[in-house]
């Protein structure tokens, strides 16, 4: 099989994929013949030459002659086998860097040029108080937090984004949903595509509120001790 489009002929087409795949293949065949619906399907077959099992991307039409009677189908039968492998290894890849980004107790997001959420990994998702990531992609930080708090994390974001800004390490604080006072030290930097545009931002927020409150306490008892 090559990249060039032949005439395939049908009982050789139903042949070729691994008996665990041949009945997808009859069913997209059957509905070719009986519907000529054009189809794209993706199977595994053996290789004759030395019996290696190779990864296949097929597409056929039917072709009807002018008389309205003799049928052909027309196909291309092309070997993905390498592309195969490589997405393999792409996906194995984020879903280790996935793996690892949801261990990091510290928030972890990215956002696009509009300021909105496309990742959030598990520590920023339980701050914002959402069951879900789901729940807070797509939306900006005014969507997801309540008055001034929203108003200032856009309004950074926006810097971030229309300068090419970092900042780092800077103290904010939120109310979480049980009314309790989260203190992060937050540091946001521009994400740059291949071309040097800025497509949005990377964002990771560390959590100082038992450390603040400590210090806070620790003011107190100095200051009863200075009475």
């Amino acid at each position: 099989f090559d990249n060039d489009s032949h005439e395939i002929p049908l009982e050789l087409i139903r042949k070729c994929p691994l008996p665990e795949y041949r009945d997808l293949l009859d069913e997209t065949l059957d509905r070719l013949l009986k519907y000529n619906e054009p189809y794209e399907v993706d199977f595994n077959i053996k290789r004759a030459s030395d019996g290696a099992i190779r990864s296949v991307h097929s597409k056929a039409e039917l072709v009807i002659a002018s008389d309205g009677e003799q049928v052909t189908i027309i196909g291309v039968i092309q070997d993905i086998t390498d592309r195969k492998k490589a997405e393999e290894v792409l996906n194995l890849e984020r879903r280790l860097l996935r793996t690892i980004v949801d261990l990091i107790p510290d928030a972890i997001y990215v956002k696009d040029a509009e300021c909105r959420k496309i990742m959030s990994n598990i520590a920023d998702v339980n701050y914002i108080g959402s069951g879900d990531e789901y729940d807070v992609l797509g939306k900006t930080d005014i969507d997801l937090f309540p008055g001034e708090t929203g108003l200032r994390g856009y309004a950074d974001d926006k810097e971030v984004i229309n300068s090419g800004k970092a900042f780092f390490e800077r103290e904010e604080g939120f109310v979480d949903k049980n009314g309790g006072m989260i203190r992060l030290l937050t540091s946001k930097s521009p994400l740059y595509d291949k071309d040097g545009n800025i497509t949005g931002l990377v964002g990771v927020g560390h959590d100082i509120t038992a450390r603040k409150r400590t210090e806070e306490d620790l003011k107190q008892s100095l200051g009863f001790s200075e009475s």
